[in-house]
């Protein structure tokens, strides 16, 4: 009995069992869920990421370099390891040739982009539009190294293609919208009332020379309805009459009661 006394007090100091109160929570790495149903591990390096998604959507938002990669170990004749290398483009979000000042190239100019069509506008929006994410990666990378005022300051090539990006899209909506108003403006001269274009009509041959010529056209292209068929009616008369006289038979006179 005095010995049981002794192993229990022995347990009490020496913290034995601990309660599961105080056990510490077991970790579990956790997995992504579509890698958990695809039945894939996820890729361990950015370097077997670009060789299993080569075109995954995520890499476009960064400038691909290429780059020399160690190949996978292959044996020689002796039955060594040799070592091969290979380039493949992999994501570089800052390079030295941002941080040059290297003044190649142009933005596109508005007599250029107005003999595009729509279409190939619209395509040429998204190739700047994604030049402009990479570009803005890079400038978020340049901030995060704390270099960005030292790179605005040397006016690299990163802010000049930036630039170059930002005045062509501008004028991609410049011309854009100059197709907008000129369409505006044919749907507006199409719907506008026969009487306006004939009062247009009417002032461009007031304004020309040798006007007189004009003017019996345009008295009856403004006369009314009304007015032509009176002075058709009118002409016909008139022409009766002197068809009468030149065969001598006056015109009888109207029937009066009396």
């Amino acid at each position: 009995m005095k010995r049981k006394g002794k192993d229990t007090k022995s347990k009490a100091k020496g913290g034995g069992a601990t309660s599961p109160s105080v056990t510490k929570p077991l970790t579990f790495a956790m997995v992504p869920q579509a890698h958990a149903q695809a039945g894939t591990r996820a890729p361990k390096s950015i370097v077997e990421q670009v060789r299993r998604y080569p075109k995954h959507s995520l890499l476009q938002f960064f400038p691909l370099l290429p780059t020399k990669v160690p190949k996978a170990t292959a044996r020689g004749t002796g039955g060594a390891a040799v070592e091969e290398e290979e380039e493949i483009l992999l994501p570089s979000p800052l390079s030295e040739g941002d941080l040059g000042t290297d003044l190649n190239g142009r933005s596109w100019f508005a007599p250029e982009l107005r003999t595009k069509s729509s279409h190939e506008l619209h395509q040429l929006w998204y190739v700047l539009l994604m030049e402009k994410n990479r570009l803005a990666t890079s400038w978020e990378e340049a901030k995060r190294l704390e270099i960005r005022g030292l790179m605005d300051m040397a006016r690299t090539s990163l802010g000049n293609r930036n630039h170059r990006v930002r005045k062509s899209m501008a004028r991609i909506k410049l011309v854009l919208n100059e197709r907008r108003l000129a369409l505006m403006q044919a749907q507006q001269q199409a719907r506008m009332p026969i009487e306006a274009n004939v009062a247009a009509l009417q002032r461009q041959v007031e304004e020309t020379p040798n006007s007189a010529l004009w003017e019996d056209e345009a008295a009856a292209i403004l006369a009314s309805p009304e007015e032509e068929a009176q002075g058709m009616k009118g002409a016909n008369t008139a022409t009766r009459a002197t068809a009468a006289e030149r065969s001598g038979n006056q015109p009888k006179s109207p029937a009066t009661g009396g």
